[in-house]
């Protein structure tokens, strides 16, 4: 709804600035029209359209930069919650308490990533989600592997919650957050 009316917005402004540049032209005495001056106007109008064109393009990269690597650390984070699954399920039913737990915790992170409504900015500190994640990784620990194959999928669950509590070497947080307070795109 803002979107339309900032761009009306710019729409009126362009039309007064055109409008008051061709009343100047009236008032102008002759000898400022002359095509000395006009070729000045015409090459510093230049300089300033390049060096705009060079800040967006600068602008859009950083942006397309900063999207890249957020949505490349979420999607690491939900292949290691769907590994996580997988190797929850293999190891029987004594860790379904653990898999209702993982699913849990899943949505609520997408929640917290995601939140409902355009203004909510990702809430990356949810005490809530983290107390899951711990009591996830508490709940692993308390498995007892009853056979080499059962260590082996603790083992790696273990190792694969460890790599979610940390975020990929602990960037993902603080660059999802930087990202949050100059949004200037939907998350």
């Amino acid at each position: 709804m803002i979107l339309p009316l900032i761009g009306l917005v710019v729409l009126a402004i362009l039309f007064c600035s055109a409008m008051f540049g061709m009343l100047v032209g009236r008032i102008l005495p002759e000898h400022h029209l002359t095509a000395e001056t006009k070729g000045v106007i015409t090459l510093s109008t230049g300089v300033i359209g390049t060096l705009t064109a060079l800040v967006l393009g600068l602008l859009i990269g950083a942006a397309s930069s900063s999207y890249n690597t957020k949505n490349q650390d979420v999607v690491l984070i939900a292949a290691d919650v769907i590994q996580m699954d997988r190797l929850l399920r293999r190891y029987g039913p004594e860790a379904e308490g653990s898999r209702d737990l993982l699913h849990h915790y899943a949505a609520t992170k997408t929640q917290d990533f995601f939140p409902e409504g355009a203004t909510k900015l990702p809430n990356l500190r949810n005490p809530r989600t983290v107390a899951l994640l711990g009591e996830l990784q508490d709940r692993l620990v308390a498995l007892n592997a009853s056979n080499a194959n059962q260590r082996w999928l603790q083992a790696q669950a273990l190792q694969l919650v460890s790599s979610i509590a940390g975020g990929h070497g602990g960037s993902w947080s603080s660059r999802i957050e930087l990202g949050s307070r100059f949004r200037c795109w939907s998350w």
